[in-house]
């Protein structure tokens, strides 16, 4: 139930909150209620709900939403990679941000970062194909929508991940 509220609550904010650039980064702030824990910490199908909120409210303020609809696409995920650093206990505030970080002939990449009180929570990485009528969508058409410029090669998003991963690993003061 709390996820279809959210989600009314993304789409209806999205026309309220400003647009944003395909380039921008999607910032969003939550709370973890109750049902969305197991004993005391938030469970991973929540945090995994919740990337999907931040996916949505990118697609709804850079306008990538209107375009699928208008051309009939629709997004679907191809891989997720998720690495936990800290959990979020009940009623902990957090925000989730969400941005494309890469993309290459076939996949759009976004990353997805959760933060509490300025520290990183969790990091995902997740793979994004886009899908019409006649199969799948060439990334040159939808970035040609989104205006998007290249911002990093494979071999840069690979060691950004280790990055991440690193900084998720390493033990905390």
């Amino acid at each position: 139930m709390i996820r279809w509220f959210r989600l009314l609550i993304i789409f209806v904010s999205a026309y309220s909150h400003r647009k944003i650039l395909p380039t921008d980064t999607s910032n969003l702030s939550f709370r973890v209620w109750p049902l969305e824990a197991d004993k005391k910490y938030m469970n991973n199908a929540s945090f995994w709900t919740i990337t999907e909120m931040g996916q949505m409210d990118f697609f709804f303020r850079t306008g990538l939403y209107k375009q699928c609809r208008r051309r009939r696409w629709f997004p679907l995920v191809g891989s997720q990679k998720m690495v936990y650093k800290k959990p979020l206990k009940r009623f902990d505030r957090y925000q989730l941000k969400s941005k494309i970080i890469f993309y290459d002939d076939k996949w759009l990449y976004f990353e997805q970062t959760f933060i509490r009180k300025g520290q990183l929570i969790a990091n995902s990485l997740i793979k994004v194909i886009f899908r019409g009528k006649d199969g799948n969508i060439p990334v040159l058409q939808i970035i040609t929508v989104l205006n998007l410029q290249p911002y990093i090669s494979r071999s840069s998003l690979i060691n950004h991940s280790e990055q991440i991963d690193a900084a998720l690993i390493k033990p905390h003061a």
